[in-house]
């Protein structure tokens, strides 16, 4: 009797400190949260932090993010290797017309010119300018009469060309093409695209002739007159680095009429710079006044250029 009494009262002790333990763990770790019936979803942890939430309201007035590229700028200072040639006429009673190479205005020298190009990814402000000038002091082949100053063959004359066009166009781009579409890999590596511009040339020229050492024999006049002209640039980007340019334009208004040719192609090695070669072609005429008063010039500027072009 006395061990079963014993035995009993060991059990009830250990009962009672297993019971004193759990109270101890109930008080010191916080229940875990429930999970509803049926859910499929772990319990989020008791110490995770809650994730932010956005109202609609403030979904629907949230900015979008602006493209910081929207709009790009080139500036492209050129040494252009530049010819005059054509008819030249100056005013004065029994004046002749005369070629630039009879006056030996017509030989290549090293002039500049200069294009800015503000576009984004539709649109195009196009900003152009050159200058040719060219003076000779020489002995006339054969006799002829320039506006009032006649020179006879073996006689010595002065004679100066000077001819300055700006032009300003404004574009759309109606076209693009990704020859790498098809590719898995560096897509967009070749473009080509296709503009179309309107805008303004303004052409400026000046002319003289006199015979050294003779007075009263200076003839000289000048013109500043506008074309409105079309155009069209094509651009092709190849090779990541290189790109070739296209530009044709056309027009005229009142006494002027003009027509250009200007292709290139640049090499790119970083983003912000590229070097540049290319040909150009622009075709003038242009007159004012009649008769003995007239000033017309009929001609072209023509040569190769090389330019830098610097990215912003």
């Amino acid at each position: 009797m006395r061990m079963i009494t014993t035995s009993f009262s060991l059990t009830l002790a250990l009962t009672q400190a297993a019971g004193v333990a759990l109270a101890q763990q109930a008080l010191v770790s916080p229940p875990a949260p429930m999970q509803a019936s049926g859910s499929t979803q772990p319990a989020p942890a008791p110490n995770a932090p809650a994730t932010p939430t956005r109202t609609a309201g403030e979904i629907a007035t949230a900015p979008e993010r602006l493209d910081e590229r929207d709009w790009s700028v080139r500036i492209t200072p050129r040494a252009w290797f530049v010819a005059p040639a054509g008819d030249l006429e100056l005013p004065g009673v029994g004046g002749q017309t005369v070629t630039l190479d009879t006056l030996n205005l017509d030989s290549t020298r090293i002039q500049p010119a200069g294009q800015v190009d503000l576009q984004s990814e539709r649109w195009m402000i196009a900003l152009g300018g050159s200058t040719s000038s060219s003076e000779t002091v020489r002995v006339a082949r054969e006799a002829f009469q320039l506006g009032s100053t006649s020179v006879a063959a073996g006689q010595a004359f002065n004679a100066s060309f000077d001819y300055t066009t700006v032009q300003a166009l404004v574009g759309y781009r109606l076209w693009e093409y990704n020859l790498d579409a098809q590719k898995t890999e560096d897509a967009g590596d070749t473009r080509l695209r296709f503009f179309v511009l309107g805008g303004a040339r303004l052409h400026d020229v000046e002319a003289s002739i006199e015979r050294p050492g003779v007075a009263g024999t200076r003839s000289e006049s000048s013109l500043t007159t506008v074309s409105l002209i079309a155009s069209t640039r094509l651009q092709l980007m190849f090779a990541r680095d290189f790109s070739i340019e296209v530009d044709l334009s056309a027009g005229g208004l009142h006494d002027s009429s003009t027509f250009d040719i200007n292709a290139c192609i640049s090499y790119q090695p970083v983003d912000w710079f590229a070097a540049q070669f290319g040909y150009r072609h622009l075709e003038v005429s242009a007159q004012s006044g009649s008769s003995s008063s007239r000033f017309q010039w009929d001609g072209s500027v023509a040569g190769i250029y090389a330019g830098v072009i610097f990215k912003f």
